[in-house]
């Protein structure tokens, strides 16, 4: 595994995403993906008064949106 991969393997190694961590993921502000969570673009799960966006909604986000993200 080089260096690349294992930076990759690092960043996505986290069960639960939070708006501000996708924001510096992905480039944008922290109420674009605001935005994203509650129009229902990016499914979420509560966890108690927190919202999180599971890994693999994070990886089919990503994957459906390549050419925007």
């Amino acid at each position: 595994m080089d260096a690349t991969q294992a930076t990759e393997k690092k960043q996505t190694a986290r069960p639960f995403w939070s708006a501000k961590q996708l924001a510096e993921r992905w480039g944008c502000s922290i109420q674009k993906v605001r935005l994203l969570m509650y129009s229902g673009d990016l499914k979420t799960l509560s966890i108690g008064r927190l919202r999180r966006v599971p890994d693999a909604e994070r990886a089919r986000f990503e994957t459906q949106n390549s050419a925007t993200v």
